[in-house]
């Protein structure tokens, strides 16, 4: 019905006067939208060394969507992996708690649930979470389908429990594969990481605000074997870390592993590239944390060895990149850290509180460019093996290394800053020894705090879930 001349009147007398009024209240309308929490896209490859990225000066990769994510926000250039190998790292990344006190030894046990647990809280901070790929916390099942009371609270779940499915030239191994949400098994000729890009980039075309999406990648792990479109590694032109053994340098089954090594972070970098561009193309990048990280490394034949679970920088050190909203670009952090911060961090980032339990601490301040002051980082291995079973400690410059019994490593002490590659043992250097006794005693402090009770046997969590 047409309004007539005294109600028109009438009705705009009050809109105008009653603007001011609203606007005076906070209740007027807004020109800009209602602020967002911002996403989080934490990607999360296994065996991926901090030193493997050419922005690093690794001559033999070329990293250029990662060497931008590092510029364009904050770079952790001293992160440890506490237990350098697969299902411990990844049971300290959702319960923040150091594996002599979750039972995760070594890999295949089971990760019981918890709401304190990271998934959990970051779905009680207001987040959709997911996740894509590995996961490697319920037990020996290969693939083995992990069912939603068993995922620790990350809902829309594309993965498997455990396996690397990319083993080119076997028939059982080369083709990828993940469980639907619902239990059903997906076969793909798509290549692993590249299957998992997509899966990635649909969750989060689909996700409602805000998202928390975990992509937990299977390369650079073995096996080396890259597609043929990143094959393109010869043995002649490798350039190797100044603590490979002169005699591996040429040894076939070294350099194939290293070539295959680097042509995965290759193709890796580009799959990472293609969820930072769908980011970009969305508008989301600017209200988007992304986060980059690793389970542990490779060592490469440095030390003469191979694969990880090694007190070696090669082995425990591991990238960490954070870029988002409020963090500076190109900003650098040389404090020692630990994938036990993440966690809290995450949660942190999140906009929640991390629970008291758990043992790492919030990054959050050294992200946004704050000072922040040393903290002993306490790392360990081998914890089923008492005959392998191994401590260290990083503060500051220096790295100790106890262990339960001589011979796979012996005790150590290095001075990282003057001995990056680890090659001058200290222990047993007189000018050194109030130092040793000064770390020791530190370990010491630390494990009578958390429980450890090395070199005495850890408490092992259960291998299978319950009944």
């Amino acid at each position: 019905m047409p309004l007539n001349r005294r109600h028109f009147l009438k009705k705009i007398s009050l809109t105008t006067v009653g603007l001011p009024l609203l606007s005076a209240l906070g209740e007027g309308p807004s020109t800009s939208p209602p602020k967002r929490k911002p996403n989080i896209l934490f990607i999360f490859p296994d065996q991926w060394r901090a030193q493997a990225f050419s922005y690093r000066g690794d001559p033999n990769v070329r990293t250029p969507h990662l060497d931008r994510l590092a510029a364009e926000g904050t770079e952790f250039t001293r992160a440890y992996s506490n237990h350098p190998v697969c299902s411990p790292a990844r049971s300290m990344m959702m319960t923040g708690l150091y594996t002599h006190q979750n039972g995760f030894l070594g890999n295949n046990f089971y990760l019981e649930q918890d709401p304190r647990n990271l998934g959990y809280q970051l779905k009680d901070a207001g987040y959709q979470t997911g996740y894509i790929g590995k996961w490697h916390l319920d037990g020996p099942e290969r693939p083995g389908f992990v069912p939603p009371d068993r995922r620790q609270g990350w809902d829309d779940f594309h993965g498997f429990n455990r396996g690397h499915w990319y083993r080119l030239g076997d028939p059982e191994e080369s083709r990828a594969r993940y469980f639907s949400p619902s239990g059903e098994l997906v076969f793909s000729e798509t290549f692993e990481p590249i299957l998992q890009t997509d899966l990635a980039i649909d969750f989060m075309k689909r996700a409602t605000e805000p998202l928390a999406l975990m992509v937990s990648y299977g390369p650079p792990h073995d096996p080396y074997t890259p597609p043929p479109s990143h094959q393109r590694h010869q043995p002649d032109d490798l350039q190797w870390r100044e603590n490979v053994p002169r005699d591996l340098r040429s040894e076939p089954e070294a350099t194939s592993i290293a070539c295959g090594y680097y042509g995965l972070c290759e193709l890796m970098d580009e799959q990472i590239g293609r969820l930072l561009q769908h980011l970009k193309d969305t508008g989301e990048a600017e209200n988007t944390y992304v986060v980059f990280s690793s389970d542990h490394g490779d060592m490469l034949a440095s030390h003469g060895r191979f694969q990880k679970l090694l007190p070696f920088e090669e082995s425990a050190s591991v990238p960490l990149i954070v870029r988002g909203p409020g963090i500076p670009k190109g900003h650098k952090e040389s404090t020692p850290v630990s994938l036990l911060d993440l966690p809290v961090t995450l949660i942190s980032l999140a906009g929640g509180k991390a629970p008291a339990r758990m043992q790492g601490r919030d990054l959050t301040p050294a992200i946004r460019g704050e000072a922040i002051t040393g903290s002993p980082v306490l790392l360990e291995g081998f914890l089923f093996d008492q005959n392998r079973e191994w401590r260290s400690l990083v503060r500051d410059r220096y790295k100790l290394v106890l262990v339960a019994k001589e011979g796979h490593l012996v005790n150590a002490l290095y001075d990282l800053q003057e001995d990056p590659y680890e090659m001058r043992n200290l222990y047993h250097d007189p000018a050194h020894q109030d130092l040793v006794r000064e770390l020791t005693a530190l370990r010491a402090e630390i494990a009578s705090r958390t429980g450890d009770p090395f070199p005495k046997p850890s408490t092992p969590a259960p291998r299978n879930p319950p009944a």
